[in-house]
């Protein structure tokens, strides 16, 4: 007899049937393979959108503020040095110091700011350097920011750089993206000769150096409105794994340690109020005893334990944890939390990486760094000189490297002035440009010139003297 109804009944037709034997289909690849797997990975909101969230982690967790800000200090470490022909040393020093002095807003600059909220967008009391890298850090932040020019002229007017004089007011202003398009839809239009809005008033493109964080892809790209992406964008996830394991430690301590009691008849008394009253005030006696006597007394029916945690194998994951995070960011983890490198490399192949962050910084600050230098001229000197930026080395030199540094140079000015390609006060001036001479003498001065000292030819070479060594030796025998 034939059975025409087949069950599947065992525990092995259970598992192939779950998952199939990969020879009896081929073409079923494993979950690792298949596109969904990294689309559940992904998330399809650009934090970029998201001001608030933005602005409030930048304010709370000093790990937003350290991804943010520490490349861009480091990019601006140690100042910068103008290199001009077209200046002397004095005024590359006026304006270097103009480029470092704090100010307070002018009277004559509060056309911009006084019709707005002036704690919005002005960077009181700051300096034109510090203001060139909050724009950059905004960018990061925000995926967007700008450097506005602020003059006495009609903002929505083209600037005119002629007519800024030593008399005429200027200060410049840091604004994130969302300061710039803020009262209107926030899209850039670069056929708009007004494309920015700040609070409300309309600014023309050349009043406003604009700075783009990372570029998004062209799908993206138009979500974001014409302006870049945050720099938290792309670590998402690493800066979700630290800070859950950061809350997973802190709960794990508030239950580090919790006393057990059983006692005999707990259910039935907390179904009275004075059953559940005396329960309490004998768990509050015991652990009064316990904290004051070291010894607990209680009865032979009931009994009482400590529940402790371990924590072995939490110092690896969070140490992973911040490893996989400074990949994602490329940022060396004595840089993020302050930790030193370990083992034969010393970190040097980490700080390589970093500093390609730290020049790409300051390729993005070029463009604004050079419109503040070109105003300041403008207004200093009444026109704008042919000069270059140079930023300081990024690596870190001790007190004896530095100082055979400075050693090094000091040679090679004073070799050339020996040789006579540069003259005595020309000597001077690259002494005192590089920090070798501290005080003004009078040669820097132009008031005498001195000639390299010359070679004392009569000066007896070894040779020679050797010789009448052994001229005077034979002339005693």
């Amino acid at each position: 007899m034939v059975k025409t109804d087949t069950r599947l009944n065992s525990l092995a037709d259970l598992a192939l049937g779950l998952n199939p034997d990969p020879y009896t289909n081929p073409y079923q690849s494993q979950t690792i393979s298949q596109p969904y797997t990294l689309a559940l990975s992904n998330s399809y909101t650009p934090l970029s959108l998201n001001r608030i969230l933005l602005s409030y982690s930048y304010m709370t967790q000093g790990l937003v503020q350290t991804i943010v800000g520490q490349p861009v200090d480091d990019a601006f470490r140690g100042g910068l040095t103008i290199v001009s022909d077209e200046l002397s040393s004095d005024e590359i020093g006026q304006l270097q110091t103009a480029l470092k002095r704090s100010r307070r807003q002018d009277k004559a600059t509060k056309f911009l700011s006084r019709r707005v909220n002036p704690n919005a967008g002005i960077s009181m009391g700051s300096s034109d350097v510090k203001i060139a890298m909050d724009v950059i850090k905004w960018a990061r932040l925000y995926g967007g920011a700008g450097l506005i020019i602020n003059t006495d002229q009609n903002y929505a007017t083209e600037l005119n750089l002629e007519a800024i004089k030593p008399d005429s007011p200027l200060e410049f202003i840091a604004a994130d993206r969302w300061e710039l398009i803020l009262s209107q839809t926030n899209i850039y239009d670069p056929r708009n000769p007004t494309p920015f809005n700040f609070y409300g008033l309309p600014l023309h493109r050349s009043r406003v150096v604009k700075v783009l964080g990372i570029e998004a892809p062209s799908y993206i790209r138009l979500r974001l409105q014409g302006w870049g992406m945050s720099e938290i964008e792309r670590c998402i996830r690493s800066i979700n794994s630290f800070v859950k394991f950061e809350n997973l430690i802190f709960e794990l301590l508030d239950e580090a340690k919790i006393d057990v009691y059983k006692i005999q008849g707990f259910n039935d008394a907390l179904l009275t109020d004075d059953g559940t009253a005396n329960t309490k005030r004998r768990v509050q006696l015991g652990n009064q005893l316990k904290n004051f006597q070291n010894a607990l007394a209680m009865d032979a029916e009931d009994d009482y334990h400590q529940k402790q945690i371990t924590w072995s194998g939490l110092a690896e994951i969070w140490n992973e944890l911040r490893l996989n995070l400074s990949s994602a960011l490329k940022i060396p983890m004595n840089k993020l939390f302050g930790q030193s490198a370990t083992g034969f490399g010393g970190g040097q192949d980490a700080m390589e990486n970093y500093n390609s962050i730290v020049e790409h910084i300051r390729n993005e600050a070029e463009p604004v760094v050079q419109e503040i230098i070109d105003l300041r001229c403008q207004q200093l000197f009444g026109f704008v000189p042919e000069y270059t930026v140079e930023w300081q080395p990024l690596k870190v030199l001790d007190g004896v490297q530095e100082e055979q540094v400075k050693t090094s140079k000091q040679q090679r000015i004073m070799e050339m002035f020996q040789q006579r390609i540069i003259t005595g006060r020309e000597a001077t001036t690259i002494l005192r440009n590089e920090k070798l001479l501290m005080i003004e003498t009078e040669v820097s001065k132009g008031l005498r010139d001195v000639d390299p000292a010359p070679v004392d030819e009569a000066a007896p070479s070894d040779s020679s003297v050797s010789a009448g060594k052994n001229d005077v030796k034979a002339a005693k025998k």
